[in-house]
């Protein structure tokens, strides 16, 4: 049926084919799913049985739409412990419609019949920016400058990332996040975290890269990332799960019953990833790396728009991309604070509990700021003592120098509230001191790097004024 159809389209007249195509561009079905596959893929229609009822009739009803992906139905992982669904490898290409379509069937008479003037301007655009295809006489899309050619081309890398990162997403969802919450049984709503911030995700960025097709301009690019600049507030939540989505991996290949489980989603990904040798933690990392690269695009367009020649668009590049650094900080301060609060329980389960200073005080301290080994010193009326590596926490009132024991616990040495120091550079490479403001009474510190010396120092001084404020 396929080869009939290609046939017939190659026997019709220009006119004939043209009429064809702008009925087709009329047409709101997704190519991959129209019956007479005309010029589409073949699409087989089934579902991947490991996709819940409510998933296939949710991806029935819009087939045009990126799955709903809301955990499935599950069978006790106790009563089949080692029996993954049956999944089909071909289960990923059934699951919807190609983000890669092959348009060559549209040429004609040897000239390209520009199906994405009407879809995807900007990727027509960028393709005419970068040579690959060539602009009609006259036309709108030809660049008239320098600028607008590498623009051009940084939109045409943009586009084509895109679709490559939307297509491994979906992969991740399909062959990874969905199985693996249908498979964990009594265990489903500890791998829920797993689906929900990967479902949102992908949710958004599908509807993201078709309102990047449909983008008219530079302009529009730029206006598009300054609308969305919400959604993408979603890798914030991502982001911070990222490394409890590592551990649980890590805990997850650790035990037997789930070997098999995790062999059938390795195939699955050789199968999407080709050539590539790339496994589950190489797609976890993806959307970390994705978000990322956003404000690097944006900063290129900017870099290629001469702000006095062209205000408008320097203007809303400008605008896109310091909401988009936005979202990129707020993930920064997530992380530093989904660290800290790993970093305080690791601290407290090492404790050494002691009458001087007891863990239900160390408990009350809050996040910690900033912690590491550093040498420490220790000042009387004798002179310094002799140097030893300790290990420094700084809460946002207190420091404490603690002293690790041979069982892995951690004895506390030093102590004091920083509304009580006084922060000092005693001018020496990569060592400053702390002076007790009562009794004169100063420790010094040495870090391994002048770096590492104006971060500690950075962080107390920011802390101790805090501290004195109150």
């Amino acid at each position: 049926m396929e080869g009939r159809h290609d046939k017939a389209i190659q026997d019709m007249d220009k006119a004939s084919f043209e009429l064809l195509l702008a009925e087709r561009l009329k047409d709101s079905t997704p190519a991959a799913l129209r019956k007479d596959h005309s010029y589409s893929h073949r699409h087989s229609g089934q579902f991947p049985p490991h996709l819940s009822p409510s998933l296939r009739t949710a991806t029935e009803r819009r087939p045009s739409q990126p799955p709903d992906l809301a955990l499935p139905t599950h069978t006790d992982i106790n009563a089949v412990p080692t029996n993954p669904p049956q999944r089909k490898e071909s289960s990923l290409s059934q699951c919807e419609p190609s983000l890669h379509g092959n348009h060559n069937h549209l040429q004609h008479y040897g000239a390209l019949i520009r199906e994405s003037a009407t879809t995807y301007p900007v990727k027509l655009m960028a393709d005419v920016a970068a040579g690959q295809v060539a602009p009609e006489a006259g036309s709108e899309l030809s660049p008239t400058s320098g600028h607008e050619i590498r623009r051009g081309h940084v939109l045409c890398e943009l586009i084509s990332t895109e679709e490559a990162y939307v297509s491994d997403l979906k992969t991740l969802v399909a062959v990874f996040a969905v199985p693996l919450c249908e498979y964990a049984g009594s265990r489903a709503l500890q791998m829920e975290p797993i689906l929900h911030p990967l479902q949102t995700l992908f949710v958004f960025q599908h509807r993201f890269l078709r309102m990047l097709r449909r983008a008219t301009g530079v302009v529009a690019v730029a206006r598009l990332f300054a609308a969305e600049a919400a959604g993408f507030e979603a890798y914030v939540g991502y982001c911070s799960q990222y490394h409890w989505l590592c551990g649980t991996l890590d805990l997850l290949e650790t035990e037997p019953e789930w070997a098999s489980f995790l062999s059938q989603v390795q195939k699955e990904i050789n199968v999407h990833c080709g050539k590539r040798r790339l496994g589950v933690r190489d797609f976890l990392i993806k959307p970390v790396q994705r978000i990322c690269k956003y404000p690097l695009f944006l900063k290129d367009l900017v870099k290629h728009t001469d702000p006095s020649s062209e205000t408008g668009i320097y203007t809303e590049l400008t605008n896109a991309l310091a909401l988009v650094r936005g979202v990129c900080e707020a993930i920064d301060l997530e992380q530093q604070h989904v660290n800290s609060m790993r970093l305080r329980q690791a601290v407290l389960a090492n404790y050494s509990d002691t009458p001087e200073l007891p863990l239900s005080m160390v408990s009350k301290l809050g996040s910690i700021i900033l912690s590491g080994p550093l040498r420490v010193v220790s000042y009387n009326g004798n002179g310094p003592n002799t140097l030893h590596t300790l290990g420094c926490v700084l809460f946002r009132r207190f420091f404490i120098v603690l002293k690790p024991k041979r069982s892995a616990m951690l004895l506390p040495q030093f102590w004091f509230p920083l509304h009580t120091m006084q922060l000092a550079d005693d001018g020496v490479l990569c060592s400053w001191r702390l002076a007790h403001i009562g009794s004169g009474q100063s420790m010094g510190f040495e870090a391994r790097s002048d770096g590492e010396k104006r971060m500690w120092m950075a962080k107390l001084d920011e802390a101790i004024s805090a501290s004195m404020a109150r």
